[in-house]
């Protein structure tokens, strides 16, 4: 257990979090996929959207930032919601459709015995849903970052409008200790 001057401050919360947020940003922003390697059997292994990690990021810092948020700040947030809600929708949109349409074809032949499970049929209707899904998650991503950096920024000029950051210093802890 943590000794409680050994406890972490908002402040240091605050700025560990940012670096983690910076840390993500130096990446490459693309979507997940999965990695196969080796044999019998092989290993399946996600790698992160980079993307959703640091969107994620980002809005886990606005939600912690909320109680600090100044009337600019909640004037920029709500327009950044704005216009994140039409291309959340979208994603959405016709996929629950096409879902629904996958779902009837398997409860159609779990319904009727005598009518076999059309596999081909199927695996049309569950390949047009994934590459649906892939061109409206593309399309979504860009919107949504372009958004998401904005959100980061209106945050760091929160922030400075704060003053909050005033006198911290973003050295690593191994640099404290040497001596010139």
């Amino acid at each position: 257990m943590m000794a409680i001057e050994e406890a972490l401050g908002f402040k240091e919360i605050l700025l560990e979090h940012l670096r983690k947020i910076l840390e993500i940003s130096r990446k490459e922003f693309r979507g997940g996929y999965w990695e196969i390697s080796g044999d019998n059997p092989p290993t399946r292994t996600y790698i992160s959207d980079t993307r959703a990690c640091y969107s994620q990021a980002v809005l886990s810092l606005s939600d912690i930032l909320q109680p600090l948020f100044d009337e600019t700040m909640k004037k920029e947030y709500k327009e950044i919601n704005k216009k994140l809600k039409p291309a959340r929708e979208l994603l959405r949109g016709k996929l629950d459709e096409l879902e629904k349409k996958a779902e009837k074809v398997k409860k159609d032949c779990e319904n009727n015995p005598t009518r076999s499970f059309n596999q081909e049929k199927y695996n049309k209707i569950v390949s047009r849903l994934e590459k649906d899904y892939a061109n409206r998650e593309y399309f979504y991503n860009s919107i949504k970052m372009p958004l998401i950096k904005k959100l980061f920024q209106q945050l760091c000029f929160l922030l400075n409008r704060l003053d909050y950051l005033a006198g911290e210093s973003y050295e690593e802890e191994d640099s404290e200790g040497d001596e010139e």
